[in-house]
This record gives C-alpha cells, structure tokens and sequence, in this order.
C-alpha cells in the first residue's frame, strides 16, 4: 500500500470513528506507531483532522462532502476569469474530459454551440448543463452519486474512465505547490488520475487561493500537466519551477 493510499484510508477510518488513538490505527493498518504520527501529521496539514494526546479526530467544521451547489459560488469571479483564459485553448479539440470541480463547470458554461465536440464528465452537474446543446455530444462517466451530490465515483466509474481516451482532460484540485497538484479525500480522485493519463493534454485550473498549498495526496506531477490556468500571477520561484516541466502558464 502506498503512503498516498494508507493516508487517505486512515482519513476515512477516522471520519467513520470520529476519534481514534495512534495505537488503534498502528493495529488496524499494520504499520508502527511512528508511520500513524507521520500520516496523521500531513492529515492534519491538510486541515482534515486534528491531533491531542495521541489520537486524531475529524475537524467539526470540516465538511469534505461538501454539496456542488455551495462551491460553485465560492471565488466564482476568480473562476470565470480562469475559464475565460482556458477557452481558446479548447479551439482544437474534439473530445475533452471535464472533471466534477466547479471551476471546469465554468468553463462549460462558455463552450461555443457552434463546433462539434464531445464531452466525457463524472459530474452529474456538468452533464446536465450541456445535455441541450445540440453539437455537444455529452457522455456521462456512471456511478453511484456522492455525498458532495454531483460526483459519480465507484468501481464502475474507474473501469469505464480506463476506456475512454481524450484531446483534453480539464481539471482542478484542492492545492498546488513545487511538486505538484494535490488532493484531499474528494470523490472522483481516480477518475482524475485515469483520464490524466488518457489524455493527450491535460489543462489544470486552479485560483489564487490554492497556490502553495498541499493535500493529503499527490493528483498529479507537473510532468503530467502541459498547461495551468489561474486568475493571478505565481510566486516567482514557483513559476520557475513549474516552466522548468514544460508546462505552459496563463494568468
């Protein structure tokens, strides 16, 4: 089992327990109690629970399902002016996978009627919103619907995302810094990381807010993205560092 694996597991364990000590998950995952500290460390970095005296407990305030609905208003300003910088670059493709992030959401909105295209989502939203559009060919990625209310995600959904190949997939994250895209426990996390590597470029979209920040887990390198859209300039260091992988830049 991976560091990535074992650490969203342990985050799962612990939301359906609500508390559990150090000891509890060493036993429960086969590991030392040295290996729960580290993973309970980064779970906590990640604001998805908090550690006193030896155990961990899921944040209160912390709603990881949170609904579509409530997201998609949050940063919306800072969203359109990501999507209104990524659209040009769609001109090309004929398919494109877009993710369940209410960021890609706003880029559908914009999508020209003119030109044929089909569009591959696990986003019960995003299917809906282009199920009128008469040169949209949608086709929805099926599963059982998650907490959030939009994302399709189970096994059935990642055996269906492995056939399914892409001009473009469009997604976003929960942070990125120097090594990366990152994620929390989100549904729809595999499905990303299948159509990530089914696509022949991929487009990731993330604001401002989300620059220098890390998950529980690595959703992609920089190698794996060709190009990153985001409503502000970046960090000099950083901006370096990721042009250093090909990536190419539009803020």
């Amino acid at each position: 089992m991976t560091t990535s694996n074992r650490q969203t597991m342990m985050f799962e364990y612990i939301q359906m327990q609500k508390v559990a000590t150090v000891a509890q998950l060493a036993r429960h995952f086969n590991v030392s109690e040295m290996t729960v500290r580290r993973d309970l460390v980064a779970l906590e970095q990640a604001a998805l629970i908090v550690r006193s005296h030896g155990k961990a407990e899921i944040l209160e305030q912390q709603d990881i399902d949170i609904k579509f609905s409530q997201r998609a208003i949050k940063d919306l300003a800072c969203k359109r002016r990501i999507a209104q910088l990524a659209l040009p670059f769609l001109e090309k493709a004929s398919s494109i996978y877009i993710d369940a992030s209410t960021t890609a959401y706003e880029l559908l909105k914009i999508l020209p009627d003119t030109r044929p295209m089909t569009v591959f989502t696990n986003s019960f939203a995003a299917f809906n919103l282009i199920s009128n559009n008469i040169n949209i060919r949608p086709f929805l990625i099926g599963g059982f619907l998650c907490k959030d209310h939009n994302t399709l995600d189970d096994e059935t959904s990642h055996d269906i995302a492995k056939k399914i190949f892409v001009d473009v997939a469009v997604i976003s994250c929960a942070g990125f810094s120097f090594e990366g895209a990152f994620n929390n426990a989100y549904p729809g996390n595999q499905i990303k990381r299948i159509m990530i590597g089914n696509a022949r470029r991929t487009f990731l979209l993330a604001d401002h807010t989300k620059s220098s920040s890390r998950g529980i887990f690595l959703l992609s390198s920089w190698d794996e993205i060709s190009h990153f859209f985001s409503d502000a300039p970046l960090e000099s260091t950083l901006e370096t560092v990721i042009k250093q992988h090909g990536v190419t830049i539009l803020t």
